[in-house]
């Protein structure tokens, strides 16, 4: 059985996700307040053993350095390697310096990350930015920035389109209704949800 925490870290409040089975966790998107993180883990008394990245957009990924620096391996989509190399990880228009990285396991569309036997699948979602990724596990989405509560994600920043993310929340529209989605910003929902109620999703 697994758990789920999140914690809105950093300044824009991105959502780090802890999914841990008691003892080890994997976290998606660390964001930009590692020390907060690590607080969390200590107290909750499970180890770090992967990270995750929906995408390389400086409030989902700056403490990445930070805990790839104690060990941890840092799973991340090839098509968002530039935006690791360039400003186009935002940091430097929000004043905020950068802490540059370089995964250790890249991955594509259709891919599988493994979770102490469970499968996490990985669903490629460009249009946030090209190398955007979404992670599913039994029935929970961790949707970064593609899909939010009633929203979805900006489309103008570097490597931004909205032809792409118009495809890829079709495709995530075809998921189950019941899988209850973890956004990478604001409160949880679901892919039924989303389907009825968000004016921008269209079927």
């Amino acid at each position: 059985m697994i758990e789920i925490f999140t914690l809105p870290v950093g300044s824009l409040q991105a959502n780090a996700h802890v999914i841990s089975n008691g003892e080890y966790a994997y976290l998606i998107d660390p964001g930009d307040e590692p020390q907060k993180i690590e607080q969390f883990l200590l107290k909750k008394k499970i180890k770090l053993s992967k990270i995750l990245l929906t995408h390389a957009h400086f409030d989902h990924c700056n403490a990445v350095k930070h805990f790839q620096d104690g060990g941890v391996q840092v799973v991340m989509h090839t098509e968002d390697l530039n935006l690791v190399n360039t400003d186009g990880n935002l940091a430097r228009y929000c004043g905020v310096n950068f802490n540059r990285f370089k995964p250790d396991i890249l991955v594509a569309d259709g891919d599988k990350v493994d979770f102490f036997g469970k499968d996490i699948a990985v669903i490629h979602t460009p249009g946030h930015t090209d190398g955007s990724v979404c992670y599913l596990i039994d029935n929970v989405l961790f949707s970064g920035d593609t899909l939010f509560h009633l929203s979805v994600g900006r489309v103008d920043f570097p490597t931004g389109s909205a032809q792409k993310m118009r495809k890829s929340l079709k495709l995530l529209c075809k998921l189950d209704e019941n899988i209850v989605v973890y956004c990478g910003h604001g409160e949880q929902s679901s892919i039924g949800f989303e389907k009825k109620n968000n004016p921008y999703v269209e079927l």
